[in-house]
């Protein structure tokens, strides 16, 4: 089994406990910042009505609902998926419509070529077991004509001025990343498999995600504590079950909250954009 379904399997059994939907919402309010706040970098224009954009790896449609307020008054359909339903907000304005979907599972017939926008964002490690090309190329099957994908990953490579916790953090994703596709290099070439899906104008963009301390607010330093900390908390067993953990990480989760509280720290993503052809 892979770590991503021994992952959704825990969570399934949980029910999305309160600290992981903590978690991903502190992760999109740190990431989203980092961006300048600006959810898509694709250059699509959002003022143009009745856009149909769909998030794959949706959770709790975090992402949805703030890219909606960003471009309030106009109107769009919004779709969220998530192979795990239990996060899905019970009620949910009559332009979003939130669907049970797996990225390694067929998309339905009718939702080919209907997107203008398809993002992702931290789910293509669950696409290990296929491998990255079939998923996004099924991800590019659903744009309309001259529609944007936009995909982020993290980039697994040491960033200087990291201390020792989180250091170790990020070799603990790169782990991860090596265990699923067989090396760690799979999503430092994600632009060309966006390429290899048949997107056009590819454009990748590195973003510094600051984590506790390093934090331009006393709120977000709080959430670029618990963000990370809490991914190690989750992952534990999971690794340790794959045979796959070091012993140099535990207590990892510990330490890496105080390290962050009191020095912070940084994660490099990748923000990826392709846009499908006329």
């Amino acid at each position: 089994m892979e770590p991503m379904e021994l992952y959704v399997q825990s969570m399934q059994q949980t029910d999305h406990n309160l600290r992981e939907q903590a978690r991903l919402e502190g992760q999109h309010e740190v990431v989203l910042h980092a961006m300048n706040g600006q959810a898509i970098y694709a250059p699509i224009d959002l003022s143009m009505p009745n856009l149909r954009i769909l998030d794959s790896g949706c959770a709790n449609g975090r992402w949805l609902q703030d890219l909606a307020k960003s471009v309030a008054p106009t109107q769009h359909s919004y779709v969220g998926t998530d192979v795990a339903d239990g996060a899905f907000p019970d009620h949910a304005p009559e332009n979003f419509t939130f669907v049970k979907q797996s990225i390694t599972d067929p998309w339905p017939d009718s939702w080919k070529g209907s997107f203008d926008i398809v993002h992702q964002r931290f789910t293509l490690a669950a696409a290990a077991k296929l491998g990255l090309l079939p998923v996004v190329r099924s991800l590019a099957d659903l744009l309309k004509p001259s529609g944007w994908m936009q995909l982020i990953e993290p980039d697994t490579d040491a960033i200087p001025g990291n201390a020792a916790s989180a250091s170790q953090f990020i070799d603990m994703i790169e782990a991860i990343v090596a265990f699923s596709f067989g090396h760690a290099r799979a999503f430092k070439d994600l632009d060309q498999v966006m390429k290899d899906a048949g997107l056009i104008n590819v454009q990748r963009r590195e973003v510094m995600v600051p984590w506790g301390a390093t934090a331009p607010t006393a709120e977000l330093a709080i959430k670029g504590v618990e963000t990370p900390a809490a991914v190690v908390g989750e992952m534990e067993n999971v690794m340790k079950g794959l045979g796959i953990w070091k012993d140099k990480w535990n207590g990892l989760e510990g330490r890496l909250r105080k390290e962050l509280a009191d020095k912070g720290g940084y994660e490099r993503v990748y923000v990826l954009y392709g846009q499908k052809k006329t």
